[in-house]
Order: C-alpha cells, then structure tokens, then sequence
C-alpha cells in the first residue's frame, strides 16, 4: 500500500488542478486538535493533516457525508462537543449535525492495539440524533480497515472515476476468499492496467475506456464494485466478467456525480 505522501503525489499527477486546491494543517492547528482530543493523535491522521487538514479539495465530495477539515473538527471542540475517548479520534464531522461522524479506532475494546494502523469507523455520537442503525461507540459501522486506503478509495472516485459519465454499482454478497486474485485476473485480461494504491481490501484497473475499482473491509465481507465509462454496454460487460467469482447483485447506472451512499 501507498504512503499518504505517495498517494498525494499519484493524484496530483493525474490532477494538478485538485494538488493545487489542498491546504496542510499548521502546526499550531495540529497542537490545537492534540490538546482538545486530550490524546496523541495516531501518527497517520498526524500525517494526513500535516498533507491536507485544512483543505482536502474534492477529495472527498459526494463519499464522505462529513467534514475532515481542522477547523471544522476545532469548531466542535469549542462548543463543547463530545470528546470522543480512547480509542476513538475524531476524524471528520457532519456539517449538518447528523450521525454521519468519523472516528479512527486505533485500539480493541481491552486495549490492545488492532492492527497496525487505525481502522476509520462512523457511529452516532452520545446525546445526538441516530440514523436508522442502532450505531454507537459500541457499534461502530466499518467504512475502511486503514485511513490510507479510504483516501485512494475516494481519490480514484472523485479524481478517475468523475472523467467518466455513468457509474455502475454492484456487489458480490458473500466473501471472495482465495477468489480475490480471481478479480483482478478477470480485469487483467480485458487489458486494464493495474492502478497504483491497490491493497489487500482494494484494487483498482483503468484503460482510455472505462476504470474499474472494487473493495472489501475484511476477509468475509461483501465486495462492493464501482465501475465508470461513457459506454454503459463496457460497463455491463465488466460487471459480467467478475461473475465468475460469484454472484454479482447489480444496483443500476447513475450518473457519475450520484453520491456513493445512497
């Protein structure tokens, strides 16, 4: 996997116009969160705000469903929000104060360490609305199994995936296992090349006409696929070509800039 530097410097070649749009957090600002989180902040989030705490740029648009800028997660702070304990850190807040709040959890629930980097997680905050899940502290909601992989998850959404106009969602309900490899060979095949930033829970292929990314938060969980092209017959031909890794639930075309959860 791509460091964060790696991954910054991957999407600003493909889209100078967004490198030139991101803003790192000050030191000061750093200093400022640490102290109000009364913790140490995990060494990666500390690196992704010294890269783009202040500003992400679209990075982020129509994936997050919360805001990861300083002087957002600052805002919340000073009035008195909920300071989330170990082993939580706040990560991004829902600028409409909906219970679509991120947390890095770097820890279990006896205290020892997870992995080797935090998972990113969404819950409710305590005392504030609850969306339809019974969610919570205790009931975290997996979004990525490292901060790392959920930017080039969103990067290749928002800055490949959006030169494209239609988008296709589709799922393979069960675990793949051992058949993982078998989605990238099925891609492989077709002439797609291997992107930069693919991991154990991600990976991602891309020609002139169409890009191709796929992901899963652990060994037995579903794989989500996302599939862009101005062809939706390619489209549909791609989606067809991992079925060989079974059954593949497709939820329709969309236009490109439809958000990702809906």
């Amino acid at each position: 996997m791509l460091s964060l530097d790696a991954i910054l410097q991957y999407f600003g070649g493909e889209d100078p116009e967004w490198l030139a749009s991101v803003a790192p957090a000050s030191a000061a600002e750093i200093g400022a969160i640490e102290a109000r989180a009364e913790r140490t902040l995990p060494p990666i989030y500390r690196r992704y705000l010294e890269l783009l705490g202040r500003e992400p740029g679209v990075l982020f648009d129509e994936y997050l469903g919360a805001d990861p800028r300083v002087d957002r997660i600052l805002t919340h702070y000073d009035a008195g929000g909920w300071r989330p304990p170990p082993p939580y850190t706040l990560f991004a807040r829902d600028p409409e104060g909906q219970p679509i709040d991120l947390f890095l959890r770097d820890r279990d629930r006896d205290g020892a360490a997870d992995q080797a980097e935090p998972y990113l997680v969404s819950f409710a905050m305590p005392g504030g609305p609850r969306n339809m899940r019974d969610d919570g502290p205790d009931r975290p909601i997996l979004l990525a199994p490292e901060l790392r992989t959920f930017v080039f998850r969103a990067g290749f959404d928002n800055l490949i995936g959006s030169r494209y106009s239609t988008l296709i969602r589709a799922r393979i309900p069960e675990g793949v296992g051992e058949r993982w490899a078998a989605l990238d060979e099925a891609v492989d095949k077709m002439g797609m090349r291997h992107e930069h930033g693919s991991d154990a829970w991600t990976s991602s292929h891309r020609a002139h006409e169409a890009a191709i990314q796929w992901l899963r938060n652990g060994p037995d969980e579903p794989v989500l696929i996302r599939a862009w092209s101005d062809d939706e017959g390619l489209l549909h031909t791609l989606v067809a070509a991992l079925g060989v890794c079974g059954q593949v639930v497709v939820d329709g075309l969309h236009p490109t800039n439809s958000p990702i959860y809906s």
